[in-house]
């Protein structure tokens, strides 16, 4: 069974996260599967995994418009009974070699974004006729009327959808998709392993990181999160809000803070960000940040070191709440409130992007210190079914893989 996943980009350790938890929650129910793997980034310094291209990047391009046409075409060929191949050089030969395509981009299809180019690499797998599933996403909400139109086309011929809240549900159904195709679960990177203490304790050395007595606080302050703050706020806003926020701990708590990037893409580099943050902070001896690129799980052992977090990415709230570490989450959309929120029943530490300020900031972080004992409790008693949902991603995927074994399936 060869299966081919959609949207692995190496730099960002969310996504890395997402799709090799995928992987392992999917081998607990099968052994036979061989992965292939498709993404926009061609940087695998990082990977021991050979990553295809992605066919479309942006709709802009004419190449894309292209491949439609030519799945279209050799759709309609095959489906006169014409044997017709795909062309060796084209992109989208590779969803020709595989029995079924997985989308996993966790928000790549949510409506805060304009996804269009992630659709279209859907549409070429159904055009060809192949299975397709949309694995632990997050969905809906779409304020462009194009989104919405294609959107929906996709989610009336995907296989399965697979998505990460409630909320995502809700609005599919109200879309009027089959509520027989579409399953409430978890995000598989609940259960992405830790690198080993030797490991974490091997990088802190290599970063001359050296954690001293007293409380220490893990901060993931994000490279794309001016795209989403009101463009009213002030230059410099975030950096200055989150110095705020550090001076108040350290000051108050004697804290050791350690700031950690989760996404290292050209553009949304965390470091960047966090770069103008310790230039500004008034105890720098007491601020740490992690420089060098590391794995998914080798970040989450990092994380592991705090006793409270700070979280801006997605994918680095879940690694700590998957550790039970008390979490403030900042939203930016819909998934936040869905995962950490409703989920974890943790949605008084969320704070929404149109109310984050220092004195918010501080406030929550105020809030989650005090009950921080709490907060671990409720996770050590919460996290163990949020797991078992997690792995209801394979047992939904097997099931899909049993029935298009016995019926045969031609696309």
């Amino acid at each position: 069974m060869r299966v081919l996943i959609l949207n692995l980009d190496p730099k960002n350790k969310g996504n890395e996260a997402l799709v090799f938890s995928t992987k392992y929650v999917i081998n607990r129910f099968r052994s036979d599967v061989e992965y292939i793997y498709m993404g926009g980034s061609e940087d695998t310094r990082n990977t021991k995994h050979t990553i295809i291209p992605l066919p479309t990047t942006t709709v802009l391009e004419p190449r894309a418009w292209l491949y439609l046409l030519e799945c279209f075409i050799a759709r309609k060929l095959r489906r006169c009974g014409y044997g017709v191949s795909l062309p060796k050089g084209s992109r989208v030969r590779a969803y020709d070699d595989v029995d079924v395509v997985i989308n996993s981009g966790g928000d790549y299809l949510s409506g805060e974004k304009f996804t269009l180019s992630g659709f279209f690499n859907i549409i070429y797998a159904l055009w060809l006729g192949k299975p397709v599933v949309l694995f632990a996403e997050s969905l809906g909400f779409y304020k462009s009327s194009l989104n919405r139109i294609v959107s929906r086309y996709v989610f009336e011929n995907v296989n399965l959808i697979l998505v990460r809240e409630d909320l995502s549900k809700e609005y599919l159904l109200n879309m009027g998709i089959n509520p027989d195709k579409v399953h409430v679960t978890a995000d598989p990177a609940f259960l992405l392993p830790s690198a080993p203490r030797s490991r974490v304790d091997e990088i802190l050395r290599s970063e001359n990181i050296l954690i001293a007595s007293g409380p220490v606080i893990g901060m993931n302050p994000s490279g794309s999160i001016s795209r989403y703050l009101d463009p009213a706020k002030p230059h410099g806003h975030y950096v200055q809000l989150m110095t705020d926020a550090i001076d108040y701990i350290v000051e108050t708590q004697g804290a050791t803070i350690l700031l950690i990037p989760h996404v290292y893409s050209p553009g949304s580099d965390d470091r960047d960000i966090i770069g103008k943050i310790i230039e500004n902070v008034s105890n720098p001896q007491r601020v740490f940040q992690i420089k060098n690129e590391y794995t998914a799980a080798e970040l989450k052992g990092i994380i592991g070191l705090c006793d409270v977090f700070v979280g801006a990415r997605m994918h680095a709230t879940i690694a700590a709440t998957s550790l039970c570490i008390p979490t403030v989450g900042v939203a930016y959309s819909h998934k936040m409130y869905g995962i950490i929120g409703s989920s974890l029943d943790m949605n008084q530490y969320i704070i929404s992007i149109d109310q984050l300020d220092a004195t918010q900031l501080i406030k929550t972080l105020d809030m989650v210190w005090s009950n921080r004992t709490a907060i671990k409790e409720h996770l050590e008693e919460t996290m163990p079914k949020i797991k078992e949902k997690a792995l209801l991603n394979g047992h939904y995927f097997s099931d899909l893989l049993k029935n298009l074994e016995s019926n045969c399936y031609t696309g």
